[in-house]
């Protein structure tokens, strides 16, 4: 159904968009297995493509990749969340909200979430995700 690997001769220039390829190939698989329900839920993806000499590494969600050497550990990826300037920004210009959970007191109690525009609803704590359909027309996207 969904391939371990992804077999490619693009050069190192095109690993991008061998990435974003794969990505978009994830997500309508996704969408197309209606036994999933996928409206109000989905996951976070990361990968990491070898060519040679380069690497290039890709996400959707909070999942994250690192390159580990005797040395040091390199970050490849960031979480991707609502509260970072751009992806609050790229989300609420599509009337949706992103604040984070409240307690019954109105103390923070958790991460910024996206919210629908009126109701208290789903409180996705990631801006990007494979899935969640219903947040797809609010921003939310598969795009890594």
């Amino acid at each position: 159904m969904f391939p371990a690997v992804v077999e490619t001769k693009a050069r190192s220039d095109d690993m991008k968009q061998v990435l974003a390829n794969s990505y978009n190939t994830i997500d309508s698989d996704v969408r197309d297995i209606h036994s999933i329900k996928t409206d109000f839920s989905g996951t976070s993806l990361c990968t990491v493509l070898i060519k040679g000499k380069n690497i290039c590494a890709a996400n959707v969600g909070d999942s994250r990749a690192f390159l580990i050497s005797s040395t040091e550990i390199l970050p490849l990826t960031k979480q991707q969340r609502p509260d970072d300037p751009q992806e609050h920004a790229r989300i609420t210009q599509t009337g949706a909200r992103v604040l984070p959970l409240k307690d019954l007191d109105g103390r923070v109690n958790g991460p910024h979430r996206v919210w629908l525009p009126e109701i208290d609803f789903p409180g996705l704590a990631t801006s990007r995700s494979i899935g969640d359909y219903k947040l797809q027309q609010f921003g939310v996207n598969h795009e890594p």
